[in-house]
């Protein structure tokens, strides 16, 4: 009896110890990298025209997110219709087989050149080549308005003292307007493939470069665009 028993535990055992020694047929897991690429291709393709330099930067994933490989493509879409903040939530789900969704934080960038200061420059001294050159910025932090050119600060004079390394803005020069308040304007939408003009009406003076609100006689809505140059508005797309 007790050799009976003694050989029953032996087969038990090697029973246990074989099923631990075989290999397991794990389901294949979702990469990470997908997960984000799928992001970072839905901002890409909203921003195909765009006539900025656009960074897109992925936040984190915990890397022990375990997720059943997707049977199908994967789907994009945005958490809410702010699309063009600088911060944003792409969700990315799977609707094959298993179903999942992540959401991911993505934070976008849309870079300019702006004029910024090589030198300091006195107050009343006129600008100088020399003293500017463009430098890529970030446009959600140029709340002051900018420069896009040199030929547009050349020649003004600083209206106070500026410190090298500065965004030169309208505020910092002496205003020669090239919009009147009440002026009739061509209102210009552009992007890089196409241009669009519009009648409107300045609400306010401007000089090049600075911000101006105006109204779309069209629309009658009221905007704010960059006086470019005499009579000319231009809206950022």
């Amino acid at each position: 009896m007790g050799s009976t028993l003694h050989k029953l535990y032996i087969y038990m055992l090697g029973g246990v110890l074989s099923l631990l020694a075989s290999p397991t047929h794990a389901q294949p897991l979702q990469p990470l990298e997908d997960i984000k690429a799928a992001a970072i291709q839905l901002i890409t393709q909203e921003h195909t025209h765009s006539p900025f330099k656009v960074g897109i930067n992925v936040g984190h994933l915990d890397p022990r997110l375990r997720l059943p490989l997707c049977s199908q493509t994967l789907e994009a879409r945005h958490l809410t219709q702010s699309r063009r903040n600088a911060n944003t939530t792409v969700v990315i789900s799977c609707n094959g087989t298993d179903t999942w969704t992540v959401y991911v934080p993505v934070k976008v960038s849309r870079q300019v050149q702006v004029a910024v200061l090589q030198t300091p420059v006195g107050r009343d001294q006129p600008l100088q080549t020399e003293h500017i050159k463009l430098v890529d910025y970030d446009i959600s932090r140029l709340s002051n308005g900018y420069f896009s050119t040199i030929d547009q600060v050349v020649g003004r004079q600083a209206r106070r003292n500026l410190i090298a390394g500065a965004i030169v803005t309208p505020n910092d020069l002496m205003a020669t307007s090239v919009i009147s308040r009440g002026q009739r304007v061509t209102i210009v939408a552009k992007t890089q493939d196409m241009s669009v003009r519009m009648p409107g009406r300045a609400l306010a003076d401007a000089a090049a470069g600075e911000l101006v609100r105006v109204e779309n006689l069209s629309s009658k809505r009221t905007i704010e665009g960059i006086a470019i140059e005499a009579g000319i508005v231009e809206i950022p797309m």
